[in-house]
Protein backbone atom coordinates (compact mmCIF):
# COMPACT_ATOMS: atom_id res chain seq x y z
CA UNK A 1 0.00 0.00 0.00
CA UNK A 2 2.88 2.26 0.99
CA UNK A 3 4.64 1.61 -2.62
CA UNK A 4 1.39 2.61 -4.45
CA UNK A 5 0.62 5.85 -2.28
CA UNK A 6 3.84 6.37 -3.19
CA UNK A 7 3.26 6.21 -6.73
CA UNK A 8 5.35 2.77 -7.25
CA UNK A 9 4.10 -0.45 -8.18
CA UNK A 10 4.66 -3.15 -6.14
CA UNK A 11 5.68 -6.79 -7.62
CA UNK A 12 6.08 -9.90 -5.89
CA UNK A 13 8.32 -11.46 -7.95
CA UNK A 14 8.06 -14.80 -6.25
CA UNK A 15 4.14 -15.07 -7.45
CA UNK A 16 3.99 -12.86 -10.59
CA UNK A 17 5.77 -13.96 -14.24
CA UNK A 18 7.67 -10.63 -15.10
CA UNK A 19 5.44 -11.53 -19.00
CA UNK A 20 2.22 -10.97 -16.24
CA UNK A 21 2.87 -7.89 -14.42
CA UNK A 22 4.48 -5.85 -17.27
CA UNK A 23 1.37 -6.65 -19.00
CA UNK A 24 -1.08 -6.08 -16.16
CA UNK A 25 0.45 -3.02 -15.42
CA UNK A 26 2.43 -1.19 -18.27
CA UNK A 27 0.64 -3.10 -21.48
CA UNK A 28 3.39 -4.71 -22.02
CA UNK A 29 5.45 -1.27 -22.82
CA UNK A 30 7.66 -2.30 -19.79
CA UNK A 31 8.19 0.06 -16.38
CA UNK A 32 10.29 3.24 -17.33
CA UNK A 33 12.29 2.36 -13.99
CA UNK A 34 12.55 -0.44 -12.28
CA UNK A 35 14.18 -0.98 -8.87
CA UNK A 36 16.08 -4.14 -7.71
CA UNK A 37 16.11 -4.90 -4.03
CA UNK A 38 16.58 -9.12 -4.84
CA UNK A 39 19.87 -8.82 -7.13
CA UNK A 40 21.58 -11.92 -8.51
CA UNK A 41 19.34 -13.47 -11.31
CA UNK A 42 16.47 -11.33 -10.21
CA UNK A 43 18.50 -8.67 -12.11
CA UNK A 44 17.72 -10.46 -15.09
CA UNK A 45 14.09 -10.12 -14.74
CA UNK A 46 14.39 -6.72 -13.73
CA UNK A 47 15.79 -6.00 -17.42
CA UNK A 48 12.79 -7.75 -18.69
CA UNK A 49 10.75 -5.43 -16.97
CA UNK A 50 12.27 -2.67 -18.02
CA UNK A 51 10.85 -0.35 -21.20
CA UNK A 52 12.97 0.85 -23.78
CA UNK A 53 15.56 3.25 -22.73
CA UNK A 54 14.36 2.58 -19.18
CA UNK A 55 16.66 2.17 -15.67
CA UNK A 56 17.31 -0.14 -13.72
CA UNK A 57 18.75 0.99 -10.16
CA UNK A 58 19.63 -1.92 -7.91
CA UNK A 59 20.95 -1.99 -4.32
CA UNK A 60 22.04 -6.01 -4.69
CA UNK A 61 24.48 -6.33 -7.71
CA UNK A 62 26.41 -9.18 -6.15
CA UNK A 63 26.42 -11.67 -9.34
CA UNK A 64 28.03 -12.37 -12.61
CA UNK A 65 25.42 -12.00 -15.52
CA UNK A 66 25.42 -11.13 -19.06
CA UNK A 67 24.51 -7.53 -20.09
CA UNK A 68 23.66 -8.34 -23.50
CA UNK A 69 19.90 -7.39 -22.44
CA UNK A 70 19.99 -4.28 -20.84
CA UNK A 71 22.26 -3.12 -24.00
CA UNK A 72 19.70 -4.24 -26.72
CA UNK A 73 16.76 -2.23 -24.77
CA UNK A 74 19.11 0.74 -23.79
CA UNK A 75 18.60 0.63 -20.89
CA UNK A 76 20.78 2.82 -17.90
CA UNK A 77 22.00 0.63 -15.12
CA UNK A 78 22.48 2.07 -11.82
CA UNK A 79 24.65 0.13 -9.21
CA UNK A 80 23.93 2.14 -5.33
CA UNK A 81 26.14 0.48 -3.08
CA UNK A 82 26.43 3.44 -0.24
CA UNK A 83 28.35 2.17 2.20
CA UNK A 84 31.64 1.53 -0.45
CA UNK A 85 32.86 5.00 0.95
CA UNK A 86 32.59 4.61 4.94
CA UNK A 87 33.99 0.65 4.19
CA UNK A 88 37.16 2.42 2.31
CA UNK A 89 37.55 5.73 4.49
CA UNK A 90 37.01 7.38 0.73
CA UNK A 91 35.67 10.52 0.88
CA UNK A 92 33.88 9.93 4.14
CA UNK A 93 33.29 13.56 5.21
CA UNK A 94 32.33 14.24 0.85
CA UNK A 95 29.61 11.45 1.72
CA UNK A 96 28.60 12.66 5.25
CA UNK A 97 27.82 16.12 3.80
CA UNK A 98 26.07 14.98 1.05
CA UNK A 99 23.63 12.39 3.58
CA UNK A 100 23.40 15.73 6.28
CA UNK A 101 21.72 17.96 3.03
CA UNK A 102 19.37 14.84 2.10
CA UNK A 103 18.24 14.70 5.99
CA UNK A 104 17.88 18.66 5.93
CA UNK A 105 15.59 18.25 2.60
CA UNK A 106 14.03 15.19 4.01
CA UNK A 107 13.42 17.21 7.11
CA UNK A 108 11.93 20.06 5.83
CA UNK A 109 9.56 17.54 3.68
CA UNK A 110 11.03 18.53 0.01
CA UNK A 111 11.88 15.02 -0.52
CA UNK A 112 9.41 11.79 -0.45
CA UNK A 113 10.81 8.46 -0.87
Amino acid sequence: ALIEKLGGTAINYKTQSVADYVKAHTQDAGFDVVYDSIGGANLLKSFDAAALNGHVATTVSLAEIDLTPAHFKGLSLHVVFMLIPMLHNHKRQQHGEILAKLAAIIDEGHLMP
